[in-house]
């Protein structure tokens, strides 16, 4: 089983990689008086900022008195490595599970209810504490009789 998981971890962990998103959304707002212009005169403007076609025209009100005119778009911008460790870190766990459960079933175990729900429950606690994620026992501690515990609770051989 062992052998299987750290497969089916290896697995899950390359096809991360190649689906690591390259760029981000960014909001972007900017504010512009627009009383008294003209459309063309407000893409003239837009041209010169290098502010896309589709942004939106949008009104704030503050303070019941004062209104504020803002053309607000997306931008793509360059995920920094932070996005990339925190993409990685926050959707390892998912991708690992539906890969250590397609290698296991087409290897002969079977997914079951927990064997205890007390013992899935302490060791599910344990991996909510920093540092004990599947990400962290996979990659930094390489912890894999940790991982083989945990998802050992799970699946069982066919006898």
């Amino acid at each position: 089983m062992k052998d299987l998981i750290i497969q089916a971890l290896d697995e899950a962990y390359d096809f991360l990689e190649k689906n690591v998103p390259q760029t981000k959304k960014r909001n972007c707002t900017f504010v512009i008086d627009i009383e008294g212009k003209t459309p063309y005169e407000i893409i003239s403007f837009m041209k010169e900022n290098n502010i896309p076609e589709n942004a939106k025209i949008n009104c704030y009100i503050h303070n019941d008195e004062y209104i504020e005119s803002c053309l607000e778009y997306i931008i793509d911008i360059p995920t920094t490595e932070k996005d990339i460790v925190n993409y990685k870190r926050n959707n390892f766990d998912v991708i690992a599970f539906k890969i250590v459960y397609q290698l296991l079933t087409k290897n002969g175990y079977k997914r079951i209810k927990y064997k205890s729900p007390f013992e899935y429950f302490n060791l599910s606690y344990e991996f909510t504490k920093k540092g004990n994620q599947i990400y962290d026992l996979y990659l930094i501690k390489k912890d894999f009789d940790k991982l083989v515990e945990y998802y050992s609770l799970n699946f069982e051989k066919i006898m």
